[in-house]
C-alpha cells in the first residue's frame, strides 16, 4: 500500500474504516467480535478476501497465518530483446 501499517490486522483495517462497528457491519458480525479479533491479533480467514478487496490491504497483511506474500519476480536477470 505504500504506507506503514500497524501490526494488528484490525488496526490496519481502522486506517480505512472509521469505527470497529463499521468493520463488524461489513463482515456481518457484532462489534464485540471485532474487539475480540483485535485483542487476539487475528481475523478469521473466511473474512479476508472481501476485506482485502474492499480495503486494498493485501491478504497476507491481514492474515499472515493463512496467506503468504507472493515472491516478486527478479527482473534484473532478464535480458532485453532487440
Amino acid at each position: 500500500m505504500g504506507m506503514n501499517l500497524p501490526d494488528n490486522p484490525v488496526e490496519k483495517l481502522m486506517t480505512i474504516f472509521d469505527y470497529q462497528s463499521d468493520i463488524a457491519a461489513f463482515c456481518f458480525v457484532s462489534r464485540s467480535t471485532v474487539t475480540l479479533w483485535k485483542n487476539e491479533g487475528k481475523i478469521p480467514p473466511w473474512h479476508i478476501a472481501a476485506l482485502s478487496r474492499y480495503t486494498s490491504i493485501p491478504p497476507w497483511e491481514l492474515c499472515p497465518q493463512h496467506f503468504t506474500k507472493p515472491e516478486e519476480e527478479d527482473v534484473s536477470d532478464q535480458t532485453k530483446e532487440a
